[in-house]
Formats: structure tokens, sequence, C-alpha cells
């Protein structure tokens, strides 16, 4: 019973930022509507990559610092939704912390971006969604 009360409510993760311990749950419901309607540029130019960079190498700082600089506002709108800290708040980290926060909110909600909002976007959205999960078209052995 325990194993299925984990697959319904995934384990939420802690970030250091700013010097206070943040809880990084995952998303409830009623943040979705917001958050699309926030961070869509965002979400869309994530949902344009072939793949999902590597968490380990430096194409995660690469693809966190692009988004800053195309949509800033609206990567720190989407990060106060995604954390419950103000913007404004979030902005005034350092570079390596906003990084690690980024990581930590996707990681927390990857089951939900990959394979829930992907599909819902369409298109490349959903090719991305199938590469991460390894799910998608297969060859015919007919």
């Amino acid at each position: 019973m325990t194993d299925d009360l984990n697959v319904l409510e995934p384990a939420g993760s802690s970030v250091k930022y700013r010097g206070e311990a943040l809880e990084i749950v995952p998303l409830k419901i009623g943040q979705l509507p917001k958050l699309v309607r926030t961070a869509r540029p965002v979400i869309d130019a994530v949902l344009a990559l072939e793949s999902l960079p590597d968490e380990n190498g430096g194409e995660l700082v690469t693809l966190v610092m692009d988004l800053i600089e195309q949509h800033d506002d609206k990567v720190f709108a989407a990060a106060a939704i995604c954390t419950g800290k103000d913007a404004v708040w979030l902005q005034e980290g350092d570079i390596d912390e906003f990084i690690v926060l980024a990581k930590t909110v996707f990681e927390v909600n990857r089951d939900f971006f990959v394979q829930k909002l992907a599909p819902l976007l369409g298109g490349r959205a959903a090719a991305l969604a199938a590469a991460t999960t390894g799910g998608g078209a297969t060859s015919s052995s007919s």
C-alpha cells in the first residue's frame, strides 16, 4: 500500500536558496493554468529541444542561462509559481543556486512535464515526451 501512495503523490525535495531551505513539491492542479499562461514561451522553448539536457553536464547551465536571457521575467515568474516565493526575491539569488533550483523543480515535476504536459501541447512536445520516456514509434518487424 505504501508503494501505491508513492505513485499517487511523488516526493518533493529540499533546496537551499538564499540561505533558506525551500521545499519543492509537485505542482498542484490549481497552479497549472497560471503556470502555462505565464511561462508558455519558456515551456515551448524547452519542449522544442530534441532531448533534455544532461543534468550532470554544462548543457543544463547553458539551457537555464539561455532561458533567462530570452525570457527573463517569465522564467522568474514560473519559478515563483513553482516555489511559492516572490519572483523579485528569487532574482536576488546566486546563479548557481538558481540553476540547482530550476533543476530540482523540473526533477520533482518531471513526470508531469514530460508525460502529461508535453503530449497535451502537441507536435515536438509529444516527440520529446516519447524520447524522454523511451516511448514513441517503433519499427515494425513485418
